[in-house]
């Protein structure tokens, strides 16, 4: 420091400055771990707004249509349209998106004029007459409300420039298939479920997961009287963190599509079990920092692309908010019981669990 001596002006020495360094180091390192804490607090609480407002959306379509939104629509050759709008486009009056739904409502699929069933590929939806494609605008359209702010930066991917007709937004919010694939139902007719037996194959199961009840699935239309374990045991929704190493190289993330959904509880959160996934390539790793693979679904059972197996991820520390049928958000640990995680992935198990 200085000081007046003699009238001589004595200057700071090296020492004196390097411990003034020192000592501003160590109080920014003190203080960024809050600072960064802080912040991911605030983009958690984000996140769970937004499930809330997907959940209070769910509960909204339902006393409009007296039944749940389907998590997606395929045709019945169970192949090409895989691409259809998933519930994410039905719930779009219920999110304050109106102006959205109905640019989408007025277009009509290239030879299929049926609107309301949504069977073709969401990239077919045109406006007749026109070069108008609200199906690819409402693609290229990134919702803050299906977005979580935890993930990051969301990429379009492909770049219109190289896929016009393909290029969209990955999401991060995906709607409760039950505790197996994508197949708990018989894979080519569709219904009814088939129930789960645990260990898959033994004789006899340790435990048998009823799949009846699970709130929804791929061309499923449920309400809330199907869910019998009541609606606060039971889980709609939950977390999805698509790939950033090749975003276009898996589905995973794709949840405006019928083809991502839905998450699938055959593993705990934020497993490092691979996901089955149409489409995968290698480097697509997914889940915080990458460390979770893929397997492509095509090679699990020939013309079956419905067997996918997808996990439900964040990038929070410890776990994945979750929204609850009566549509609270709930926190679930990575260590939750994989028996309590599948057993309020169903709706009418008749399963003796609480959400932990």
């Amino acid at each position: 420091m200085l000081r007046w001596g003699g009238g001589n002006l004595r200057a700071f020495t090296l020492v004196e400055l390097l411990v003034v360094i020192a000592i501003i180091g160590i109080l920014i390192a003190l203080l960024l771990p809050a600072v960064q804490a802080a912040r991911e607090a605030a983009r958690r609480m984000t996140c769970t707004n937004n499930l809330k407002n997907i959940a209070l959306s769910f509960h909204n379509y339902h006393d409009a249509t007296k039944g749940l939104p389907p998590g997606g629509i395929i045709s019945a050759n169970r192949g090409w349209y895989w691409y259809t709008p998933s519930w994410t486009m039905r719930v779009l009056p219920y999110i304050e998106q109106t102006a959205l739904y109905d640019g989408l409502a007025q277009g009509s699929y290239s030879g299929d004029p049926n609107i309301v069933g949504w069977v073709r590929n969401v990239c077919d939806i045109r406006i007749a007459g026109t070069d108008t494609w609200p199906g690819r605008d409402y693609m290229r359209t990134q919702l803050s409300v299906y977005s979580c702010p935890s993930f990051g930066v969301h990429e379009l991917v492909p770049s219109i420039a190289t896929q016009p007709e393909w290029s969209r937004y990955r999401h991060n919010y995906a709607v409760n298939f039950g505790p197996r694939d994508y197949n708990f139902r018989d894979a080519y007719t569709g219904y009814p479920f088939v129930d789960f037996e645990w260990p898959e194959g033994s004789s006899p199961p340790d435990f048998v997961y009823r799949c009846s009840g699970v709130p929804f699935g791929l061309d499923t239309f449920t309400t809330f009287a199907t869910i019998e374990d009541g609606l606060s045991n039971t889980l709609f929704a939950s977390e999805l963190t698509p790939s950033k190493s090749d975003p276009n190289g898996t589905r995973y993330g794709d949840s405006m599509l019928s083809v991502s959904a839905g998450y699938t509880a055959y593993y705990t959160p934020n497993s490092l079990g691979p996901d089955v996934v149409k489409d995968c390539t290698s480097s697509a790793t997914v889940g915080k920092g990458g460390l979770a693979t893929c397997i492509a679904a095509q090679g699990r059972a020939p013309g079956n692309e419905l067997g996918q197996r997808i996990t439900a991820r964040s990038f929070h520390t410890g776990g994945v908010n979750a929204a609850v049928g009566d549509g609270a958000v709930t926190f679930i640990s990575d260590t939750v019981a994989l028996h309590t995680w599948r057993c309020i992935a169903t709706g009418s198990g008749g399963e003796s669990v609480a959400l932990p």
